[in-house]
């Protein structure tokens, strides 16, 4: 980014954002906590160091992730004497960390002593490539393999030992899989929150945890014993170790057990062909939806290809796709859950799409309709380049998984619906806390479409399961970007993960409701462990 003026003659520029306490510091310091390598440039030969140590960043395993380098206006144009050699192409090489053999054979002593284990598989298996070496561990020794939300697809040819997501947006069968395991073997997971159930989902009593990372913070969480190492080649080594070694039928049998009652739910979850009830919603609810958004994410299922790419970030859909999307046979999915970004699916999509130009391959980002009116000017940006993108907006009015949230967690909900605020005075002496008029009227007419085709996209409205399957079939081929607005039903969520969660609703309270939340969430504290 450029940076305000490193003579500071005329302070900063534009908006003259400042901290008259610390002259040094800009707007652009807001980036230093997500950067892996940040560097203000005051002279233009401090380029000659600070350039080749942010690539070192990038092409660095361990370390990779953001990296910046802030060029005050001025400075950029100012001249120095580059040597030619720094303006020379350069290969920089993403190494592979060997595993220690004694380490190696540390975890694999605990595994061949272990009754029930059970993988955790993250993103970093991704990354390295490591898929078809994790298939090969689970097919030699019937370990059952879960993915995070950065892991998901990380298997892509799966056996019976196939268990899908993990944690508080996994799968119940896998979680409580999770819950009965003596041994967990995460790799290339940094085991957040959401994968943990804030560290109430290993119940085992005898519990113990190994590890495959390249980041050593990362490898040792747990108090695990941990190769620090590359995902690829730690999974060789492994299962040239354990040879021989097999799950014990008892177990192979409650995975079997667990995994075929998931697929009997899955499917009558998602099945588009099912018409839902909707005689119990609000009657204030004046929608035309008749598909829920897992029949939505049915319908993207049934025309998913091999190559195909499905993003999602934010609200409901990650945690949805994370749930019951098959990312097996190349139907890949990629979801941003770290920071739950929202507006990243669209300019992900063109990431994705600059990066796989390959037009039989279909990219499609599915977002809400809240996360779309919050960010959709990349859309701009995708017409502009004639970029093959599919932009499904589930059209569910509002920000439907945090009034989930709020409903669990306080029994009550505010201001995450697109309605009209009821009729009355809001801010005269007479509105009383009990009678000012709230936002429950009926839902806004929001013209996302309209919005849409405003900024250079085709735009479609199917609203049956019939209708969107056409539209797919019609756009798969079509130039520049697609948006598909498909209103779904609100309120309605797919199977809970039968997890607790550590959000904690208020200690004190007059209000019963929240009194009996409150409870709940004292019952589930039980559930926390420490490891370690």
């Amino acid at each position: 980014p450029g940076d305000v003026y490193a003579t500071r003659r005329q302070g900063p520029v534009l908006q003259q954002l400042e901290d008259f306490s610390q002259p040094d510091v800009s707007v652009n310091d807001a980036f230093r906590p997500v950067s892996k390598f940040f560097d203000r440039i005051t002279r233009p030969e401090q380029l000659l160091y600070s350039l080749p140590q942010a690539f070192r960043v990038l092409a660095n395993p361990s370390e990779t992730g953001a990296v910046v380098i802030a060029l005050p206006q001025d400075i950029q144009s100012h001249s120095f004497d580059f040597p030619r050699s720094f303006f020379e192409p350069k290969e920089w090489k993403i190494r592979r960390p060997l595993p220690d053999p004694t380490d190696i054979q540390s975890i694999a002593k605990a595994i061949s002593g272990s009754k029930k284990p059970l993988v955790i598989s993250g993103g970093g298996v991704i990354y390295s490539g490591a898929t078809t070496a994790l298939e090969a561990l689970a097919n030699q020794t019937g370990i059952p393999v879960s993915e995070t939300f950065g892991g998901k697809g990380s298997i892509q040819n799966p056996g019976s030992w196939h268990l899908g997501g993990i944690g508080l947006e996994g799968t119940p069968a896998t979680n409580k899989l999770v819950m009965q395991a003596d041994l967990i073997i995460h790799i290339g997971t940094r085991l957040t929150d959401f994968a943990t159930a804030s560290q109430s989902i290993f119940q085992n009593p005898k519990v113990r945890f190994v590890s495959i990372n390249v980041t050593e913070g990362d490898a040792i969480k747990q108090g695990a014993t941990a190769v620090v190492a590359d995902a690829k080649l730690s999974l060789e080594a492994l299962a040239s170790a354990l040879k021989g070694f097999q799950i014990e039928p008892a177990w192979r049998d409650e995975i079997t057990t667990q995994m075929t009652g998931w697929n009997t739910l899955r499917a009558e979850s998602i099945d588009p062909g099912k018409l839902f009830d909707k005689s119990d919603l609000d009657v204030r609810t004046n929608t035309d939806a008749v598909l829920t958004q897992g029949q939505l994410i049915g319908v993207l299922q049934e025309k998913a290809q091999n190559g195909d790419i499905l993003i999602a970030a934010a609200g409901g859909p990650p945690g949805d796709i994370q749930k019951v999307w098959d990312a097996t046979d190349g139907r890949f999915a990629h979801l941003e859950f770290g920071f739950s970004c929202m507006g990243y699916e669209i300019p992900a999509a063109i990431g994705v799409r600059l990066a796989n130009p390959d037009k039989k391959n279909r990219v499609v980002s599915l977002v809400g309709d809240g996360t779309f009116v919050m960010a959709p000017t990349e859309i701009v940006s995708a017409a502009q380049e004639n970029l093959d993108l599919t932009i499904v907006v589930s059209e569910n009015r509002g920000y439907q998984v945090i009034r989930r949230l709020q409903m669990w967690r306080v029994g009550h909900h505010f201001g995450n619906e697109f309605r009209y605020r009821e009729e009355g005075p809001i801010l005269t002496e007479s509105a009383g806390t009990k009678d000012a008029p709230r936002l429950e009227g009926n839902y806004l007419e929001i013209d996302i479409v309209s919005m849409a085709k405003g900024m250079g996209a085709k735009t479609y409205r199917p609203v049956t399961a019939d209708e969107f399957r056409k539209v797919l079939d019609e756009t798969r081929t079509t130039s520049g970007p697609v948006v598909i607005v498909v209103p779904t039903i609100p309120h309605v969520s797919l199977p809970g993960a039968g997890l607790w969660w550590d959000v904690a609703p208020a200690e004190v309270s007059d209000q019963p409701w929240l009194t009996a939340a409150r409870a709940e969430y004292n019952a589930g504290l039980g559930t926390q462990r420490w490891h370690g």
